[in-house]
C-alpha cells in the first residue's frame, strides 16, 4: 500500500469521516486545517515560491497521524466487512489464537488468505474498491513499462 501521507486524497478523507459518523461541521473544520495549507521550499538559501498542495496531510502535526488511521480504516473495513465470503481465515499463531487475515502499519498492508481462485478474484476486487475510493496510484519512480505489467499481471490498476 503506498499510501503515505502525502499522498492521502482530500476527498476521500472527507468521504471516510463522513462515512464513519463524523458530524459535517467537524468534518469541515478539519478540511479547513487540512486544505488550508501553504509550502514554500529552501532551495540553494532561497525560497520557492509559495504553492498550494492538492493532496496530503502534513507530517509532525498532532492530528495527521490520526486522519492517516481513518484513511486506513476504509480499507481495514472492506475486509472486516466484504472479505471474510472468500478470504478464508488467513494465518494464527496457534490454535486457539484468533485467526488475522490482514495487517496494517503505518502504509504497509499485509494481507493473508488461502491460494484459491475465488479468495484471489475477492482480494481484486477489494483492492479496486478501495484504489476507486482512495485515489491509489503509481509514484513519480515508477516507469511506464512497470505501471503497465503491474497493471496486466494484477489486474487491480485501471
Amino acid at each position: 500500500m503506498a499510501k503515505a501521507y502525502d499522498r492521502v486524497e482530500w476527498q476521500y478523507l472527507r468521504c471516510i469521516m463522513l462515512k464513519l459518523g463524523f458530524k459535517e461541521d467537524w468534518v469541515s473544520l478539519i478540511m479547513k486545517c487540512v486544505e488550508r495549507v501553504k509550502f514554500s521550499v529552501r532551495v540553494n538559501g532561497h525560497f520557492s515560491e509559495i504553492f498550494t498542495p492538492t493532496r496530503g496531510i502534513r507530517q509532525g502535526d498532532p492530528i495527521p497521524p490520526y486522519l492517516f488511521l481513518l484513511c486506513a480504516e476504509g480499507l481495514s473495513s472492506l475486509f472486516k466487512f466484504t472479505g471474510p465470503q472468500f478470504l478464508a481465515k488467513g494465518v494464527r499463531v496457534g490454535i486457539h489464537a484468533p485467526w488475522v487475515s490482514y495487517l496494517l502499519f503505518a502504509d504497509d498492508c499485509l494481507l493473508f488468505t488461502q491460494a484459491t481462485e475465488k479468495g484471489v478474484q475477492r482480494l481484486s476486487e477489494i483492492l479496486q474498491t478501495y484504489q476507486l475510493g482512495s485515489g491509489i496510484f503509481f509514484s513519480a519512480n515508477c516507469d511506464d513499462q512497470m505501471k503497465q505489467n503491474m497493471k496486466t499481471s494484477t489486474g487491480i490498476f485501471t
